[in-house]
């Protein structure tokens, strides 16, 4: 495909640069293409486990566990020349239930930039080229305030593999404050696999004057989402 054409060039261009540039003693730098941890190959399905814990300015908490399912869909080149897909979300209480469509997730592919839509919001979630310690703004395709994504890269042994793979960490927030509020967001992808883990806390603590510091949780939301199968 065009773009995807264009992206190795880019990322030829990138390293020709970087050589250049350095020294035989410069400490070599590894860059990967977004495009191996964010396959959409046509149909390609993942299944993850999900839990999710509400909790309520009321006191209490609801807890739930479900099995969601990801199903590339649609591809198709806008008039500007940029590739978009459709990702298909299913739901299911459980492996013995069938499944019932929840919702679409728009993805395009701009400049390098893998930007995901949700909730009628784009936010860019892996970025051409990586590599450790990269830093982009997620918002960077929205009207929010910046919000600076970290990518870490670490070897990883995926259970269908042989040989170690790379995932790429992004870590989308990590505000661990438990006065006013905990804010942590992370995604984790496998080279080859796309997206295995998600985690994203919210929680807000009680802040009146007889209860500020004890880390007393008046209302939040804790959602983890782990691969499960794909195919």
């Amino acid at each position: 495909m065009v773009a995807k054409a264009q992206l190795r060039h880019t990322l030829l261009v990138f390293l020709c640069v970087i050589a250049a540039a350095c020294g035989d003693d410069a400490e070599t730098i590894d860059l990967f293409d977004a495009a191996e941890f964010f396959p959409v190959t046509d149909s390609l399905s993942r299944v993850y486990v999900v839990e999710e814990v509400i909790i309520s300015p009321l006191g209490g908490s609801d807890t739930s566990r479900y099995e969601l399912k990801q199903v590339v869909g649609d591809y198709f080149l806008n008039s500007s020349g940029i590739e978009n897909w459709n990702l298909y979300h299913y739901r299911r209480p459980d492996s013995l239930s069938d499944w019932t469509f929840l919702n679409t997730t728009p993805v395009r592919i701009q400049e390098g930039n893998y930007i995901v839509t949700e909730n009628n919001i784009p936010y860019v979630k892996l970025t051409s080229p990586l590599f450790d310690g990269k830093e982009w703004d997620g918002n960077a395709f929205n009207a929010m305030p910046p919000d600076t994504y970290h990518a870490e890269v670490i070897d990883f042994q995926y259970l269908s593999r042989d040989e170690p793979v790379q995932q790429i960490k992004v870590i989308q927030e990590m505000l661990l404050d438990t006065i006013v509020t905990k804010d942590i967001r992370m995604e984790a992808y496998v080279e080859g696999v796309g997206l295995t883990y998600r985690e994203s806390i919210l929680l807000n603590y009680c802040t009146r004057p007889d209860c500020l510091g004890e880390g007393i949780v008046e209302d939040g939301r804790v959602y983890k989402q782990s691969l499960k199968e794909i195919w």
